[in-house]
């Protein structure tokens, strides 16, 4: 027994644990080829030491009480082992295989279950440690001022930590609302200006005179270099009977009837100008886009009309993206019709996919209400706002959304916190001199 016990000390077993935990806390956190070999060790580290443990526990046969105190570190390494298998598990590459895809996203059960293995591990661990600290008064002493005080300051930093998350989540879902806000009052900005161009070309004396002349060759021409020099994704002329006769924006539309759209159909009756968000056919899904009209008058006759418009594409939302750093998205009813997000090959957008999560489509596509939440896009959480896009008669038509990824928001306040903690454990290390220096003097005191 004495044997065993010079050759594998319970000191040496609380530094191997203490190293192998200390491998197995830093694996999930760090990233790249060597934290993968540290854990690599740690994990057969932990293995040899469960063989080591359940031999010496199967050893003390004749004696229960080695026997019973043997039991809490082999209990203490097989938990840790089922820790180091949980991040395994959740460390997975991607793979096609759903239930194991699941395992791998953020606070899966996998993870889940690696934070109890974690902390029923140690727990038997700190048991053990206690058995042999409890039998020496002044190292007991120690260890419970020592324990009291990293019990302390790892409270209060949990709830500090606890509090200012919640006020950066709360900060950050209303940074991402007022984003989704702004990029509707853009939308909105567009809207106005389609109007306004719409109304400038209608009461411009060049193209009156060419309208009224019947010239469509000077039609064509001031119109399409209108066209290159607006930025406008949309315009056309359109006659007294609704056919469009200029089309700069897409030449297949000349020679079409359109006195069934109800927009130029008003235009040509009221003779009022009028402006709309609508859906426009695309190639994986609808697009939004935005429409202004305005009558082209001869005395109190309307003899045509000019429209100009927008569409929310992907050249849109990638200058969105680039002037505000946030992932921009429209929707076209519950479809995503223009996006900068990408999917898991990093090159395609996700354009033409529908919306599933509940929420959005319960309170912003079905109500009309601005919802900000936290949602999964394709493993990554985003922090994200939507707000619903209307028609002139305030049907619902789609959405606009603006999200960031929560590691990229909470990178910042992380460092905030880092130097936080570094503080507060300098000041348990400072307590923790301070009491023993105390312990020590009282003991040598004249009783």
């Amino acid at each position: 027994m004495q044997k065993e016990s010079r050759s594998f000390s319970g000191l040496e077993i609380t530094i191997y644990a203490l190293l192998a935990a200390v491998l197995v806390i830093a694996w999930p956190s760090a990233k790249g080829f060597v934290p993968s070999i540290l854990a690599g060790m740690s994990t057969l580290f932990i293995l040899a030491t469960i063989r080591i443990q359940i031999r010496r526990y199967r050893s003390q046969r004749d004696n229960p009480a080695s026997k019973r105190q043997n039991l809490w570190p082999m209990l203490g390494y097989l938990s840790l082992l089922g820790y180091s298998i949980s991040l395994i598990v959740s460390r997975l590459p991607a793979l096609s295989l759903v239930p194991l895809r699941e395992q791998s996203l953020g606070f899966s059960p996998a993870w889940q279950w690696g934070v109890l293995f974690s902390f029923i591990g140690f727990l038997f661990l700190a048991i053990w440690a206690w058995n042999f600290i409890k039998l020496r008064p002044f190292l007991r002493t120690y260890v419970v001022f020592l324990t009291i005080a990293i019990v302390v300051s790892t409270l209060g930093s949990f709830i500090f930590s606890m509090l200012v998350f919640r006020i950066v989540e709360s900060n950050n879902l209303r940074l991402m609302e007022q984003g989704s806000e702004t990029q509707q009052v853009v939308m909105l900005d567009r809207e106005n200006t389609s109007l306004i161009l719409a109304r400038t070309i209608a009461n411009d004396s060049r193209f009156l005179e060419a309208f009224k002349g019947g010239q469509v060759k000077v039609l064509d021409q001031l119109m399409s270099d209108f066209f290159l020099s607006s930025g406008v994704d949309i315009l056309k002329i359109y006659n007294s009977y609704g056919e469009i006769i200029v089309s700069p924006s897409d030449i297949r539309d000349r020679g079409r009837v359109a006195n069934v759209d109800p927009l130029v159909t008003y235009v040509l009756k009221e003779k009022k100008h009028i402006k709309s968000f609508d859906k426009e056919a695309g190639v994986l899904s609808p697009l939004v886009v935005t429409h202004a009209f305005a009558p082209i008058l001869s005395g109190t006759n309307a003899v045509g009309a000019v429209e100009v418009g927008y569409k929310f594409d992907t050249a849109f939302v990638d200058f969105s993206k680039k002037a505000t750093g946030l992932e921009t998205t429209i929707y076209t009813d519950d479809r995503r019709s223009a996006t900068t997000i990408t999917t898991t090959d990093g090159v395609s957008r996700w354009v033409g996919s529908q919306e599933t999560d509940l929420r959005v489509l319960e309170t912003t596509l079905a109500k009309g209400e601005v919802l900000s939440t936290s949602l999964d896009r394709l493993g990554t959480l985003y922090y994200s706002a939507f707000v619903p896009l209307r028609d002139i008669n305030g049907k619902i038509i789609g959405m606009v959304s603006v999200g960031s990824p929560t590691t990229v928001l909470f990178e910042q306040t992380r460092q905030q916190l880092l130097s936080t903690f570094i503080i507060l454990t300098l000041i348990s290390l400072l307590v923790s001199f301070v009491g023993y220096s105390a312990i020590r003097n009282f003991r040598k005191m004249p009783s």
